[in-house]
């Protein structure tokens, strides 16, 4: 009530940022010609959500926020932040010599700006060849000089890492499966892809959103260097079986898919509400004619109505509201997002917890660290692949997105919560 707007220094308005933090501002000018729009106002007081000190667009030191968090990954000793329209950002996790810390410092970032300079396929400088509309890149797997990447609507887009960018020639764009000017697109929307070999070959399994699951034979392009060399296997949604009115009914998943791994000759694939489901990669790679001759259209295995179902049954699926050990996660929110994996062999040690004791494995063992959105956290141990037993499950204060582990860590990527680090 105190408040005078006229009066020069004299705060008008508190703005919540959301993940940007708390604004204070002034209005200086109200002026709609003749004062720069910088001029017009002023930030005396800006809260961010941590106290690092980054780069600005313009490079000079500015307050870094963390808060649009969705993706993290580790490599050496630093974790990479991806955070939204703050940008990528560096943090140590580790010192020189390799041993843990856990008072991150923010050591280098992106210029944070929402509208970077940087090049997509969809900008005023045109599209590039065979590519359509807004692409959004979700994910990315390398193999030799090619970068595969889930490139949402646009399916797969291989790039050649030794050629330099070039919007004009667009020469490092070498190959795109899944890109269509029709409302279904033949991958879906990828946003993750992973690589197998098997008998000379190389096989893609693409999580591919809404649409389920894609494998494509990327065997001609990668091996051979023909373009655009992949060609699709299938595209299915996984099978649901509901109990209606006493009486079994067959569909497919609800939800969508969100990431898949593929450890030894098993592919695991994360689902928003379905959960998690994993597959022989040899029912995956199984032509779709050998399992029905009537199956002729790799995107169209299933059709109640004309009772034709030529798609793959799972080895196993886990959704943690459904875990009959755990009654108490029935009515939780939230649904598998993106994972990490750790693959132990047989007949090798594992140190148990910080400074614990070594532990003779005899038998291979198979851990998830499983980002559940609303649902924090769960680790999974999948060392039999049709048996996932719930280990652990832990609260974030956001929406966990994505995990990374590195020296005894889960670094959670928390969405508006930042980054969560558990040991």
């Amino acid at each position: 009530p105190t408040t005078a707007p006229c009066t020069p220094g004299n705060v008008n308005v508190v703005e919540a940022s959301g993940a940007g933090g708390v604004s204070y501002v002034e209005i200086k000018d109200l002026s709609t010609s003749g004062v720069a729009v910088a001029d017009r106002f002023a930030v005396p007081v800006h809260l961010v959500s941590t106290k690092e000190v980054g780069a600005a667009p313009a490079g000079m030191p500015t307050d870094v926020a963390i808060g649009h968090t969705e993706g993290v990954t580790v490599q050496g000793r630093y974790l990479y932040v991806a955070d939204g329209p703050h940008g990528l950002s560096v943090w140590p996790i580790a010192n020189a010599s390799g041993v843990a810390t856990d008072n991150l410092h923010l050591v280098a970032n992106t210029l944070m700006d929402e509208y970077p300079v940087d090049h997509e396929h969809s900008t005023e400088i045109g599209n590039a060849p065979g590519i359509n509309g807004q692409d959004h890149a979700y994910y990315a797997t390398f193999y030799g000089k090619y970068a595969i990447v889930a490139d949402g609507s646009n399916g797969l887009t291989v790039y050649d890492t030794s050629v330099p960018a070039d919007t004009t020639t667009w020469g490092h764009v070498v190959a795109n499966i899944g890109n269509t000017t029709s409302n279904k697109p033949p991958l879906g929307r990828a946003s993750s892809v992973a690589l197998w070999k098997h008998n000379g070959k190389i096989y893609a399994v693409v999580a591919a959103g809404p649409y389920g699951i894609s494998v494509v034979d990327m065997t001609g392009l990668l091996v051979n260097g023909v373009t655009p060399g992949m060609t699709l296997i299938k595209t299915f949604e996984p099978i649901k079986l509901e109990e209606e009115a006493g009486v079994l009914k067959v569909g497919k998943a609800d939800g969508k898919s969100v990431d898949v791994k593929i450890i030894g000759d098993y592919a695991y694939v994360s689902y928003d509400s379905f959960g998690l489901v994993a597959y022989k990669m040899a029912d995956l790679i199984q032509p779709i004619s050998q399992v029905n001759p009537m199956c002729t259209d790799p995107t169209k295995l299933f059709d109640a109505n004309a009772g034709l179902d030529c798609r793959p049954t799972a080895v196993a699926r886990y959704k943690l509201q459904a875990d009959p050990l755990h009654p108490e996660f029935a009515t939780l929110d939230g649904g598998a997002q993106y994972m990490t994996a750790q693959y132990f062999p047989a007949d090798t040690y594992i140190r148990t917890g910080a400074g614990g004791g070594l532990v003779y494995l005899d038998k291979p063992r198979l851990l998830f660290y499983v980002a559940y959105a609303n649902g924090g956290v769960i680790k999974l141990d999948w060392s039999d692949p049709a048996n996932p037993v719930l280990l652990q499950h832990k609260d974030t204060v956001g929406k966990a997105v994505d995990t990374a582990i590195a020296n005894g860590r889960v670094y959670v990527a928390d969405y508006g919560g930042g980054v969560v680090v558990f040991k």
